[in-house]
């Protein structure tokens, strides 16, 4: 028997703060645009740029063939492979089956996209974009993280396992699970997911003085495919620093609620698309409805005509070939624009009034709307705003793009040990409602909406002991969400008396990604409190303090089955197909790469076959070889495709690299090779001067001590040996060669090649200095002694002796210091040779 604990709190706060080492990527994924900001130790919160060093990359892939696409390439494609263009498919996160209305409203924008029922998730469809061609919306989504993950590690040069993912406030336990799959299926970890309205909230609160009052601002953040409001309180409390009784006031920033619609500035866009469609009924007779790529060219023109309208009053659309031989074009002016969306008014500002509702505020208590998302920069959105709240409450105090995952990074950051961040308390809530059903089918709630992440309940209902198995349905928002199977009651019961049992099951809301999870199960002795409702049942675990109380009973094993979360099944087959359409990625690129290189050295031997300076130095064969195979290998690449192998491609500009390089060498060699002589020259003219200069002079042994003399001149010996040997033979190495050498043709290999002498040049060198350090030590003179008035006796260290004193001995001539061509002296700067002594080009500098 045990005690039966719910001490989840604990758990909650250890998982939300478990270890977070080295990078960590936020992924900002919208329905239109994606972006990601990455920090690490050494690099600051900074946004990933695309390949083409833009800060967002369009939500899209594109499949022509075997190449695959990312972001505004594989949008380009919607207008000539719209079948294999696969945009916005965010709009289908949360489909369970093919007959979902999201998918048929997602068809009749992209009629081209083959979307299929699968098995093989639990969205349960897949785009067929090819021949072996079709993926799962999981896997659709992990293409485009890994894209960017693949652009954070070049940025980063590191692997990276740590994401953080914004999410939509209204995301469901399903939705946010297919996220976090298709982070899984990339081997990756999610150390948090975090809401848009909340991350943008923290990056405003990283650059703004927070009081400490509570004041209260709401996010508005109007994207491509839905719009929310979060109502945020932004306060600052007091903290106590480590140990000591002094406290510091940090940031706190809560949500207090929220509420979304489905509108966006896809909407906008499909109302412009709807109205050149009309125009070209009406006015042109023309019907374009049933035409995918027609409908992707003018959907293509929507997003520029809105962007030009959105800062000019009138815009020209204009698609040319709309048809074969049609070409399309109509002015349309903001008023227009604005008509066709003025019933989508309320359908705007719904989620303000929401939020302010569930809040319990008024908006009068409201600081300022805070913008964000690209849709919110519209004339038309921020005018239906300020007509609701006022225009002085409208606030553009953040990077309407950039805001939401510069938040999301910071919060990733706060996690780990490895970043010093401005301290922050970070609270969510989830607007979710999370229910329970048993064996007679009743719907019972057990943690309502706006409730803050980490909090949990215990699910509590009576079993027979006689049973071994029960099983509990969890739901949100009346769907299903989880299956959990508690085992092993019979068993347990045994461990306990009771009058009647009870099961009990904790759940808790993450702190880490807000899904419900299932904490730990137990038998209990039912409460003797017969008509004890649920919200009692919960309260009476906790103690007058509102800390958790011990509750005697006996641990039950449990199982939960998902409904989002993938197979392992699934997961080793997803993961599988996605490895292969990556290194299918990377052959092609590899591919692509031999074949421009092979391109560009085509022309290049294209340029050197006419150059008579360059041909000098080749043999005939190997002109002729040159030039035969400069011509056939450039008809080749004209009249190749892709199925060629890589293998050949670079086989054939392996054979060109090679006759070229021997030709290059040689020309190289010739021209090269009186600078390289020169310098080996000099070196021996170096050693013969210094060889024929330096003498050994003579130390007398009553000034110096004995031991060290002998000691120099044996290093002298040594030196002068070392460099007499190799200068000689040096000397003679050129002397055999060189008349061999000078008779060389042109296009001959070269007997004395430039890098032997420029290495032999420099080890003469090294030599030559490390002589002249040798030659200029001179050995330790003995010791001076003199008698103090003291009667003590002091001894004098050598290194305070100089050149310019003299010692007892030579006050009396009875030593002097021998003299020779090169003479060295010690002063407080150290040893120094005379100019005189200097053989010719000698690299004193590093003596």
């Amino acid at each position: 028997m045990r005690h039966f604990r719910l001490a989840g709190l604990l758990f909650t706060f250890l998982q939300l703060f478990s270890s977070v080492n080295a990078a960590i990527l936020a992924i900002d994924y919208g329905t239109q645009w994606t972006k990601a900001a990455l920090v690490k130790p050494g690099i600051p919160l900074e946004m990933v740029l695309t390949r083409d060093s833009r800060r967002k990359e369009q939500s899209a892939v594109g499949f022509k063939e075997d190449t695959r696409l990312f972001g505004t390439s594989a949008a380009n494609l919607a207008s000539r492979v719209p079948e294999g263009a696969l945009l916005n498919v965010k709009e289908l996160v949360g489909v369970r089956n093919i007959s979902d209305s999201l998918v048929e409203e997602y068809q009749a924008k992209y009629p081209a996209v083959k979307i299929e029922y699968t098995d093989a998730s639990p969205s349960h469809i897949a785009f067929n974009v090819g021949v072996n061609q079709t993926y799962t919306l999981e896997e659709v989504i992990a293409m485009q993280f890994e894209n960017y993950i693949e652009l954070a590690e070049e940025m980063a040069k590191e692997k990276i396992f740590d994401i953080v993912l914004t999410t939509p406030p209204e995301y469901s336990n399903f939705e946010r699970q297919v996220l976090l799959n298709a982070v899984h299926l990339l081997k990756k970890r999610v150390v948090a997911t975090i809401n848009d309205g909340l991350s943008v909230a923290v990056n405003y609160a990283l650059s703004h003085s927070v009081p400490e009052s509570e004041t209260y601002h709401i996010i508005y953040d109007s994207g491509a495919g839905s719009t929310s409001a979060s109502l945020i309180a932004f306060d600052s409390v007091p903290e106590q620093i480590g140990f000591s009784k002094n406290t510091r006031n940090i940031t706190r920033v809560r949500v207090l609620s929220s509420a979304v619609e489905q509108v966006g500035g896809n909407m906008l866009n499909q109302r412009l698309v709807e109205h050149m469609i009309e125009y070209l009924l009406e006015e042109r007779k023309i019907d374009v409805r049933h035409n995918p790529r027609s409908l992707a060219r003018l959907a293509k023109e929507a997003v520029r005509v809105k962007h030009i309208l959105s800062a000019n009053n009138e815009a020209v659309a204009s698609v040319e070939d709309i048809l074969p031989g049609v070409d399309f074009r109509m002015k349309i002016t903001r008023a227009e624009f604005e008509s066709m969306t003025d019933e989508l008014k309320n359908t705007l500002i719904q989620p303000i009034h929401k939020a302010i509702e569930l809040s319990g505020k008024k908006i009068a208590d409201v600081a300022s709307v805070i913008l964000t998302g690209g849709n919110s920069r519209v004339p038309f959105v921020q005018a239906v705003l300020a007509q609701e709240v006022g225009a002085s409450k409208l606030a553009k105090s953040v990077n309407a793009d950039e805001a939401s995952v510069m938040g999301a990074v910071f919060y990733g950051a706060t996690m780990s040990k490895q970043y010093r961040v401005k301290p922050t308390i970070i609270e969510d809530v989830s607007p979710s409602s999370f229910s329970y059903k048993l064996d007679d089918g009743q719907d019972t709630i057990i943690i309502p909406p706006m409730t803050p992440y980490g909090n949990e309940s215990i699910i509590s209902f009576a079993v027979n002991p006689s049973i071994n198995d029960t099983l509990i349905e969890l739901l949100e928002n009346g769907e299903a969400i989880a299956n959990v199977t508690i085992s092993s009651i019979s068993e347990a019961a045994k461990n306990l008396t009771c009058e009647a049992y009870e099961a009990q099951l904790g759940v808790r809301i993450s702190a880490v990604n807000g899904l419900l999870r299932p904490f730990e199960a137990a038998l209990t002795c039912a409460s003797k409190e017969k008509h004890q409702g649920l919200t009692q049942k919960i309260k009476s675990i906790l103690s007058a303090d509102g800390n958790l109380v011990e509750k005697e009973g006996v641990s039950l094993s449990f199982m939960t089955e998902f409904n989002a979360v993938l197979t392992p099944k699934q997961r080793r087959d997803a993961i599988k197909k996605l490895t292969e359409r990556t290194d299918l990625d990377r052959k092609h690129v590899a591919h692509e790469m031999a074949l421009n290189e092979l391109e560009s050295y085509l022309y290049r031997v294209q340029y050197l076959v006419g150059d008579a300076d360059f041909l000098v130095y080749g043999k005939d064969y190997e002109v002729d070889d040159l030039k035969n195979k400069s011509e056939s290998y450039y008809e080749w690449l004209l009249d190749t495709d892709s199925a060629v192998e890589t293998s050949e491609v670079l086989r054939r500009l392996e054979e060109l690299q090679t006759i070229v390089n021997k030709i290059a060498y040689r020309q190289g060699e010739a021209e090269k090779f009186p600078s390289s002589l020169e310098k080996f020259t000099k070196a021996l003219q170096n050693a013969d001067s210094l060889l024929e200069s330096f003498d050994t002079p003579d130390y007398p042994i009553s000034e110096y001590d004995e031991n060290d003399v002998k000691k120099v001149f044996l290093q002298r010996k040594i030196s002068h040996e070392r460099l007499s040997t190799r200068r000689d033979t040096e000397k003679q190495w050129l002397e055999s060669l060189q008349e061999q050498h000078s008779v060389l043709q042109s296009d001959d290999d070269p007997i004395i090649t430039t890098k032997d002498l420029d290495s032999k040049a420099e080890a003469l060198s090294t030599l030559v200095r490390a002589y002249l350090r040798i030659a200029l030590t001179q050995p330790k003179k003995k010791a001076v002694v003199s008698t103090l008035s003291t009667s003590q006796t002091s001894v004098i260290p050598d290194s305070e002796s100089t050149p310019g004193s003299k010692s007892e001995t030579d006050a009396n001539g009875d030593a002097n210091i021998p003299t020779s061509t090169v003479t060295a002296a010690v002063s407080e700067e150290g040893p120094h040779e005379t100019p005189s002594a200097q053989p010719a080009d000698a690299n004193t500098d590093e003596l």
